[in-house]
Parts: structure tokens; C-alpha cells; sequence
């Protein structure tokens, strides 16, 4: 199996982000059961197929993860200007994101452009994606596997996206970090 791992770096090397997408429908590698959860709660909301509304998403299954998850409004915007709605990631960023845009986290180039592309794609493909990731950011090494999960309101245009993340050690790529 290939999975791809990717880098984001600064001149200089204060920041860098090593990030790999992981296949959801594959048991392996292991992933995160409170995040493997909430994709199989996700999916049991499209019987037809249809990219479910976040109104039909039970708020309570979150509650293990809910410190850490963020929704961001991407409707229509470039990712640029996607809005943080609800913030809670424990990511230190320099400042709350409650109700700006993603270009507020430009304090950190590499995870801006990291995070820029995952929430594109996953607007632009309309698929959940999870990523396990390092990001040292002002020389403060950060470790966490994370899943993007789409919402619709009309069922085919994703307009939101809820972002959960679970703090966990991948060696192997702190190994790639150095």
C-alpha cells in the first residue's frame, strides 16, 4: 500500500509540517478509534450517498473529541478566506480564530499551505480525509491525527467542514522531521 507523506517547511526550518493521508476504508495502517468513530457515525448520515448537513450531526458524538474540533464555513470562499466558526483546536496559534479566516494562521507558513490544501480538498472532493501529523511550529514540535469531515446543506456542495484532531506520537515521522 502507498500512502503519501508530505513536507511544508520554512526557510530557515523554525516551521515544518510533516503530514501523511491515511485511506479511511483500510483497517491498516491502525488509526484513532474516537476519530474512526465519528467517520462511521458520518457515513451512517448519507444512506443515499448525499454529503450529510451538519444540522443532522448529533453534536454529542463529538464530546470526546470536543476541545479539539473546529467547524470552518467554506462556502463559496477561496480557502483563503474560509472562516473559522467554532475553534477549539489546542494547536497554539497566536491568536482565538473564533470568527476570522484561515489566512489568520499565516504566523506559520508551512501550516497555512498544510492546512490550505487538505481543507480544499476535502471542500472540492466532497470526501472525509485523515492525516496523521507533525508540525513544529516555533520550534515546538506538535503531534496529532486528524479528520476532515464535509458537510452540505443542499447535499452535493460542501459549505462546512468539522476538523477533530487526537494528540498522538508518530516516531516515524518525527524521525523525518530531523
Amino acid at each position: 500500500m502507498s500512502i503519501s507523506v508530505n513536507e511544508f517547511s520554512s526557510q530557515g526550518q523554525r516551521d515544518r509540517v510533516i503530514r501523511r493521508r491515511l485511506p479511511l476504508w483500510d483497517s491498516d495502517p491502525p488509526k484513532v478509534k474516537v476519530l474512526m468513530d465519528l467517520y462511521r457515525y458520518w457515513e451512517s448520515l448519507r444512506p443515499e450517498g448525499l454529503i450529510p448537513t451538519r444540522q443532522n450531526f448529533d453534536v454529542m458524538k463529538l464530546k470526546a473529541v470536543m476541545g479539539t474540533t473546529t467547524v470552518i464555513e467554506v462556502d463559496q470562499a477561496t480557502p483563503e478566506n474560509f472562516r473559522f466558526r467554532l475553534f477549539g483546536t489546542q494547536i497554539p496559534l497566536p491568536m482565538p480564530l473564533s470568527n476570522r479566516t484561515l489566512s489568520a494562521v499565516r504566523e506559520s507558513e508551512p501550516y497555512f499551505k498544510m492546512v490550505e490544501q487538505d481543507y480544499n480538498a476535502a471542500r472540492d472532493i466532497g470526501v472525509p480525509l485523515y492525516h496523521e501529523v507533525v508540525a513544529l511550529i516555533d520550534y515546538v514540535t506538535h503531534s496529532y491525527a486528524r479528520l476532515i469531515l464535509p458537510f452540505a446543506s443542499d447535499g452535493r456542495n460542501v459549505n462546512q467542514l468539522m476538523v477533530s484532531s487526537v494528540r498522538q506520537d508518530f516516531p516515524d515521522l518525527v524521525k523525518l522531521m530531523n
